[in-house]
């Protein structure tokens, strides 16, 4: 293998100007579930968060609230401390964000 170039465990090889094709993705999304619904969930919720109307907008945080818990459980089967406070602690600010929307009045 040329030097600089590492193997993964899935046999792609990361430093390739091709990149990742779309068939490795998704056979790393099959084997790996929870951490591509995650960031799936997370990505979707942060589209709706800054939108102006109230719903969607509070849709974004249940989304992103779902993609925290996921992101909770992943991190701590993996023993990722660092990433299960980070998200844990969004967990805490969405909880609070979808809280006000539902509770308070603008």
């Amino acid at each position: 293998m040329a030097q600089g170039r590492e193997e993964t465990t899935r046999g792609a090889i990361i430093g390739d100007p091709k990149g990742v094709s779309l068939a490795a993705t998704v056979a790393y999304c099959r084997c790996n579930k929870l951490e591509c619904c995650a960031t799936t969930l997370s990505i979707i919720g942060g589209f709706f968060n800054p939108l102006l109307d109230p719903t969607l907008r509070l849709v974004g945080f249940i989304l992103w609230f779902a993609g925290n818990l996921l992101w909770v459980r992943f991190s701590y089967r993996h023993g990722k401390w660092g990433m299960f406070t980070m998200q844990f602690m969004f967990g805490i600010q969405n909880f609070f964000g979808i809280a006000n929307m539902l509770f308070t009045r603008v």
